[in-house]
């Protein structure tokens, strides 16, 4: 399961072959419960992103079984959890975003840097 910023996570699915925790394309209301469950799981996204609580996110990981953290870079910069993300979490980055291994891995030896 890949957490991804909303803007984007449509798109992962047809690329990455893996599923998102909730995007444009799966936020269709089909029933009410259907709705709340992707409420909910937006919201608990959106406060894992703006959070600087390693516990909130390895919570969050262990609930939502997630793999990885798609990240816009400008985010980094910003008071959250992903400010002191350890550089061997980092599995790829180019110009624009990181891909964040999920913090309960074993750590990885080098970063990809990938320009394009």
């Amino acid at each position: 399961m890949i957490a991804a910023p909303y803007s984007i996570s449509s798109n992962v699915p047809a690329y990455a072959y893996r599923s998102v925790i909730v995007s444009h394309e799966a936020f269709i209301p089909f029933h009410k419960n259907y709705y709340s469950e992707m409420k909910t799981r937006r919201e608990d996204l959106q406060n894992v992103y703006k959070t600087n609580d390693i516990a909130i996110v390895k919570a969050y990981i262990k609930k939502y079984n997630i793999d990885y953290f798609i990240v816009k870079k400008r985010s980094k910069d910003k008071a959250t959890f992903l400010s002191s993300v350890p550089q061997n979490c980092i599995d790829f980055q180019n110009d624009e975003y990181l891909l964040v291994s999920s913090l309960e891995q074993e750590p990885k030896t080098k970063t990809k840097n990938i320009k394009m």
